[in-house]
């Protein structure tokens, strides 16, 4: 009796998994359409001269996704991509792109991209060309204090990043 009970109970976990890892694939798909999404940012991941990317969530669906603000040089004009890389932890903004879920790739050995944000827990990425928007939102108080400690964090990083000489500053 007590073995049929521990089947059961592992069979359903099993499935629970499989159900799961299907809804997590299927629910968002590559699309060629550019859709408005508001997101709730929660930290800039990497800044270059031709992207800024950070690390949010939907805000309606609280999923976690990769967002690339990419320069519209296509129109022969530089965007300061600086001003986008000012969001901190809990601004809430406005942005009109694509979501892309990286491909399965095929060659053994190859890094899985796909596989890492799975595991991270990210569903895609967001790719966008277009300037973003920046809208209000209350924060609950949980908010506030994360928003609080990521300020410090940043700071203790500016100060550390202009203590040392420019070769040593991608160490930190």
């Amino acid at each position: 009796m007590k073995s049929k009970i521990i089947f059961i109970l592992s069979l359903v976990f099993v499935l629970l998994i499989f159900i799961k890892g299907y809804l997590f694939t299927t629910k968002y798909q590559t699309d060629d359409v550019k859709k408005e999404y508001t997101i709730f940012i929660q930290s800039l991941k990497a800044k270059s001269d031709t992207k800024v990317t950070y690390n949010v969530k939907l805000l309606n669906t609280n999923d976690k996704f990769i967002l690339n603000i990419y320069d519209n040089s296509y129109d022969n004009l530089q965007t300061d991509l600086t001003q986008y890389a000012n969001y901190k932890y809990g601004d809430v903004i406005k942005v009109k792109g694509k979501i892309s879920i990286p491909k399965k790739l095929n060659n053994p050995g190859e890094f899985n991209y796909k596989l890492y944000l799975y595991s991270n827990n990210i569903h895609g990425l967001i790719n966008t060309y277009e300037i973003p928007r920046k809208i209000s939102y209350s924060k609950n108080i949980i908010d506030n204090i994360y928003s609080k400690v990521y300020m410090f964090k940043d700071y203790v990083q500016n100060i550390i990043k202009s203590s040392m000489n420019e070769t040593n500053v991608n160490v930190a």
